[in-house]
């Protein structure tokens, strides 16, 4: 069951991942490489480096965290 207020990552048409609500309607927009699960009012998100092969991201430190406006807190670097 899906609650409320719950967001949910979710892949765009564009292949990036963002977060939709219990309705699937788009809250933040597909922008991220990866996207986990919220956990209260942060979720990790992931960006890899320009040319970086994306079944390799776990070998590269590119994850942050973002608020549920989609704003990082914590960026990927």
């Amino acid at each position: 069951a899906f609650a409320e207020d719950e967001l949910y990552p979710a892949m765009g048409d564009n292949g990036l991942y963002g977060y939709i609500n219990a309705q699937a309607e788009w809250v933040i927009a597909p922008q991220f490489d990866g996207a986990g699960g919220f956990r209260g009012d942060y979720a990790a998100a992931w960006m890899l480096p320009e040319g970086a092969a994306p079944e390799k991201w776990w070998d590269i430190d590119c994850t942050g965290v973002i608020d549920r406006a989609g704003n990082w807190v914590l960026p990927a670097e």
